[in-house]
C-alpha cells in the first residue's frame, strides 16, 4: 500500500526544513570563522609555521591594558564619535522632518547629498577636507567630526526618513496644529517620541560605524 499524500508531504517538508537548517548553520559558521581565527590569533604565542598556535598566552592583552596610549586613544574614539553622532541627531531630525512635511519637492535632492560619501572614496574626501580648511585655523578635532558627519548622513537620514514614513507625519502634524500645538511643539512633544526607536538604531549604527 502506498503513503498518503499528506504524510509524504510532511516528510518532504520536515526533510527541507532540515537542509535549510544545515545551510544556515554553515552559512554563519563561514562568516563567524575570520572573527573566531582573529580572536585565537590575538591569544597566540607564535603562530606562524603551523596550522594552529604554537601556544595561548595572555600577554598581549596584558601589555595592551597597560598601555595608557591605549586608553587615551579609546576615549579620544568615544568622545569624538559621540559627539558626531550627537550633532548629527540634532541636524539631521529636524532637516529630515522639515523636508518631509513642509518641502517633499527637495526630498530628492537631499537624498542625492547623502549619497555623495557613497559615492566617493574616503581619501578624496579627506584630502578635499584638508585642502580646504588645513589653513583656516580649524582645529583638526572639529574638522574630523566634520568629516565623520559627512560619513554617517546617509545612515542617519535612511533610519529617520523611515521611521516618519511609519507615522504619517502629515496627519499627525495636522492634528496637533488643530488641537493648538505649534510646529515646534508637535515636533518635539509628538513627532520625536513617535520615531525615536529609528531615532535609536540610526544611532547605535552611527556610533559602530565611526567608533570602528
Amino acid at each position: 500500500m502506498g503513503g498518503t499524500p499528506g504524510f509524504e508531504k510532511g516528510i518532504e517538508g520536515m526533510s527541507g526544513t532540515r537542509s535549510a537548517r544545515i545551510i544556515v548553520v554553515l552559512l554563519f559558521g563561514y562568516l563567524l570563522l575570520p572573527f573566531m581565527l582573529t580572536g585565537l590569533y590575538s591569544f597566540a604565542r607564535s603562530w606562524s609555521t603551523t596550522v594552529l598556535p604554537e601556544g595561548l598566552t595572555l600577554r598581549h592583552y596584558a601589555q595592551l591594558l597597560q598601555d595608557m596610549r591605549f586608553w587615551r586613544a579609546i576615549g579620544r574614539t568615544f568622545s569624538i564619535s559621540a559627539t558626531t553622532v550627537a550633532l548629527s541627531v540634532l541636524i539631521m531630525t529636524p532637516l529630515v522632518y522639515s523636508v518631509s512635511a513642509f518641502a517633499p519637492r527637495l526630498e530628492r535632492g537631499l537624498r542625492a547629498l547623502t549619497l555623495v560619501p557613497f559615492a566617493l572614496p574616503g581619501v578624496i574626501i579627506s584630502a578635499a577636507l584638508m585642502r580646504a580648511y588645513a589653513s583656516a585655523g580649524v582645529p583638526l578635532v572639529a574638522l574630523l567630526c566634520g568629516a565623520y558627519f559627512v560619513l554617517v548622513m546617509p545612515l542617519m537620514y535612511s533610519g529617520i526618513l523611515n521611521a516618519l514614513r511609519a507615522i504619517d507625519i502629515a496627519s499627525v502634524t495636522e492634528a496637533a496644529h488643530i488641537l493648538g500645538a505649534s510646529t515646534l511643539t508637535a515636533f518635539l512633544r509628538v513627532i520625536v517620541p513617535g520615531i525615536a526607536p529609528g531615532i535609536l538604531v540610526s544611532t547605535l549604527l552611527a556610533f559602530s560605524t565611526l567608533f570602528g
